[in-house]
């Protein structure tokens, strides 16, 4: 991930591999996977002249029929989140 903020997490062990191996991988492929415009800006923000080719890693959730529950709202505990039942319910 080359975004600024992963870059800038542990960032002396990211400048050391960068500079050891990972810079000449990137210069040298043929194509580089980006999956929004935001990261292919940053990949071209960082001097890369490579094909970038953005391609989504993420799913459509409407086209999951979303099955009703009898789970009441409150139900007294107080780290119940309703997204998770939302994913669990989703038939994938």
């Amino acid at each position: 991930m080359l975004e600024p903020w992963a870059l800038n997490f542990k960032k002396w062990k990211k400048k050391v591999a960068y500079n050891v191996y990972q810079k000449r991988d990137l210069q040298y492929a043929s194509c580089v996977h980006a999956t929004a415009c935001k990261e292919t800006r940053n990949i071209v923000n960082l001097g890369f002249k490579n094909n970038i080719a953005t391609i989504s890693n993420g799913i459509d959730i409407t086209s999951f029929p979303i099955k009703e529950t009898n789970i009441e709202k409150d139900s007294g505990n107080s780290f119940f989140f309703p997204e998770f039942i939302l994913l669990k319910e989703l038939k994938i």
